[in-house]
């Protein structure tokens, strides 16, 4: 009698280990930390989860009273990805509002960007600074709308400044960047659903 031999499914000999905390509450957090690069004259502004050398150590929003912003882009994902849960979002931050009378805040979104159209998941935003300059550390707590991510679909954070009050003096404000120390850089948890 020939015993049969049973090839299984490649899919069913991958083992999947999770964090129990992450299959309590269905989604896995994975951290993302802004960096930019340089080709040539040419710098990006993009997001990873790698303890890397940024170029530049911080982002500098210098101008006139109004509204300023910079978007960092994860890469494109290769496979769809279900965003849901709540982001933790962590950094430092010092301004310079130029003069006593205006005043200034910053906002951080959470965004689906597919190439044409920019979709926010959640944002946070600091308290409305009218001191002429200072310094500090933030964390915000973003709850996110459970949203679909297809293949070519980007996760972006838009950091955007708004200044207001009398036009005449630049206001600059400084948002530092440091993949390899999680204890200052722009540091954002973004939570996944997992398909247990």
């Amino acid at each position: 009698m020939v015993v049969p031999r049973t090839f299984r499914n490649e899919n069913e000999r991958i083992l999947a280990s999770y964090d129990y905390t992450d299959i309590v509450e269905g989604t896995g957090t994975i951290y993302y930390m802004g960096f930019t690069t340089i080709n040539n004259t040419t710098t990006s502004w993009k997001l990873t989860s790698e303890s890397i050398r940024s170029q530049n150590a911080a982002y500098a929003f210098s101008g006139d009273a109004g509204t300023f912003e910079k978007v960092f882009d994860l890469s494109v994902f290769n496979l769809p990805h279900t965003v849901q849960g709540s982001s933790i979002i962590t950094g430092n931050y010092n301004f310079v509002l130029g003069f006593a009378g205006r005043t200034s805040y910053l906002t951080i979104y959470i965004m689906k960007w597919d190439g044409v159209t920019e979709t926010s998941l959640g944002s946070a935003r600091t308290a409305t600074l009218s001191a002429n300059s200072g310094e500090t550390d933030f964390t915000f707590a973003v709850d996110l709308t459970r949203t679909n991510f297809s293949q070519g679909d980007t996760l972006r954070v838009k950091l955007e400044v708004v200044t207001t009050g009398d036009a005449g003096t630049n206001s600059t404000w400084t948002i530092k960047l440091d993949p390899t120390d999680a204890t200052t850089g722009l540091r954002v948890g973004i939570p996944y659903s997992i398909d247990l």
